[in-house]
């Protein structure tokens, strides 16, 4: 496990692994115009431009960052620090308190809790979202996106350096907005290419906007997952189509019903946290794929539904803001209620708070749901962790592009409304870039057969032995009725979502848990014991 380590405390700043008072991971924006600024040598390496920078302008530093970052700094003749993430907290950092020094990392385990959180565990079984400072382990917190903590000597404090601020939208029609999303999405794709590039593809719309719009480097690869057993849920003809117009040498996968408590296990050991949704399974072999071919980079449309959706205040469906934060990490275009389930546990803790920010409703909702919101869904770490998970870096312009998202959250509300085709203003920013065929499709794939056939399938006869009421550790958690009924699974013709949504979630905490306590379950051995 890689990533930023480190310790705050009476003798200052520590980062394992660095000499230097400064030490950044991700991909922070503004470095060149900040150079300019400070008059200092173009060309400098980042981490020595930003401990010069805050040497000069100590925490305001951060209002000239963009992108994603993980830093922590350290001016040695003051004695003056910080830790920080993005404004979106798209790298994250954890803290953990211990006596006088305060411990950081990129990842939770790093700082060598064991213990889980009940509230924090009680949370997410029942509503699918934590806290935005919360985490799953006992005595670790999260720094939230736009915060920092500053420190000077043996003293630290939080600090909040930016929250959304409302502006008045922009006075534009659909056709001036659509130029201004498609401007900004090159944009955003290009900064996150990386040297050697590839881009996942669906049939869907979003990921189809981050493959045409992506700089056309020599052989740029696309990689695509296809499902020839479930035609409900196959998009290779229109894969094929979509790769052949836009020049992309194509790699696919086919994807058959599989165990999913497989990559929940292995999840589990490798990350010492349960599995933050249940594609992993036919997801990995993908990206182990794109990571042999030499990939470093893999671009993807994930959080186009919520960018370019409209307002939850303003839905149609009028579907609550915390229904639809529930929907970030779903495999398909349908969120079942499933993640919300608040009679499930013992004690239900309640919903987690959004932000509280000053502006109209349509705004705020968006605003909350568009940065607090996919932290609280663990969107961000999800993501981060599986491609790590395959040595790659993800791409996600979608999902954690500060200035993209500023623009839609100043685009007039009603652009996001249309009576047939969702996200109306991407699909007009894509008129003459993707073919007709993808750019006004009304539908998406959903993936939810294949993992009820998954689920039901390979993993059908193990659920007993790991959710047993008896013996399941996540029995300190949920009420003893309602686990009998995930113990004891129905044939996957008589199965619905409801039942497979939280299924895997209860699979997914049972084998963390039992990660955290040394108690092991082998998903394999189990599956060969009942099957001898």
């Amino acid at each position: 496990m890689t990533g930023l380590v480190g310790t705050v405390g009476p003798e200052g700043l520590r980062v394992a692994g660095a000499d230097a008072d400064c030490a950044c991971e991700g991909l922070p924006g503004g470095l060149e115009a900040l150079a300019q600024e400070l008059d200092l040598p173009s060309g400098l390496p980042a981490t020595e431009l930003l401990a010069a920078a805050f040497a000069r302008r100590g925490p305001r530093l951060l209002h000239a960052l963009g992108g994603t970052y993980a830093l922590a700094v350290w001016n040695r003749t003051t004695g003056e620090g910080m830790v920080a993430t993005d404004r979106l907290g798209a790298r994250s950092v954890f803290l953990r308190r211990e006596g006088a020094q305060l411990r950081f990392a990129a990842e939770p385990a790093e700082l060598g809790a064991t213990e889980p959180e009940p509230a924090a565990v009680s949370r997410l079984l029942a509503h699918g979202l934590l806290e935005r400072q919360e985490t799953l382990l006992r005595g670790v917190e999260r720094l939230p996106g736009g915060e920092a903590v500053v420190f000077r000597g043996d003293r630290w404090s939080r600090k909040t350096y930016w929250t959304p601020q409302f502006q008045e939208p922009l006075d534009v029609e659909m056709d001036e907005a659509a130029e201004l999303v498609r401007a900004a999405l090159e944009e955003a794709v290009e900064v996150r290419c990386g040297k050697r590039p590839g881009v996942m593809l669906s049939g869907g719309l979003d990921s189809t906007a981050v493959a045409a719009t992506a700089p056309r480097t020599p052989r740029l690869r696309a990689y695509s997952a296809v499902f020839p057993g479930h035609p409900q849920t196959d998009e290779s003809g229109r894969i094929a189509r979509t790769a052949a117009e836009l020049g992309l040498e194509s790699r696919v996968r086919a994807v058959h019903p599989a165990s999913v408590l497989d990559a929940l296990g292995e999840h589990a050991r490798r990350w010492r946290l349960p599995a933050a949704a249940p594609t992993l399974f036919f997801q990995l072999p993908l990206l182990e794929l794109a990571s042999a071919e030499g990939v470093d980079t893999l671009l993807d449309g994930q959080g186009g539904d919520e960018l370019f959706g409209p307002s939850p205040a303003l839905s149609e469906q009028r579907e609550p803001l915390r229904e639809r934060l529930r929907g970030l990490l779903r495999p398909g275009s349908r969120q079942p209620r499933t993640l919300r389930h608040p009679d499930l546990v013992l004690h239900d803790p309640g919903l987690p708070e959004g932000l509280r920010l000053d502006g109209p409703s349509w705004w705020t909702s968006l605003a909350d749901l568009l940065t607090c919101g996919r932290e609280q869904a663990g969107v961000h770490d999800h993501l981060r962790r599986k491609m790590a998970w395959c040595g790659l870096a993800g791409g996600h312009p979608l999902l954690d592009d500060l200035p993209l998202i500023e623009l839609v959250l100043r685009l007039p509300p009603q652009l996001a409304l249309d009576g047939h085709l969702d996200r109306p203003v991407l699909r007009a920013a894509l008129d003459g870039l993707v073919g007709d065929y993808v750019r006004l499709r009304p539908t998406k794939m959903p993936f939810d057969r294949l993992l009820v056939d998954s689920l039901l399938g390979p993993d059908r006869r193990v659920l007993p032995s790991l959710l047993d009421p008896r013996s399941a550790r996540v029995a300190a958690f949920v009420k003893p009725d309602l686990l009998a009924r995930f113990a004891d699974p129905p044939p996957p013709e008589k199965a619905t979502l409801p039942w497979v949504w939280t299924a895997w979630r209860l699979a997914a905490v049972e084998l963390w848990l039992r990660e955290l306590a040394s108690e092991r379950f082998a998903v394999e051995q189990a599956r060969a014991a009942v099957n001898s």
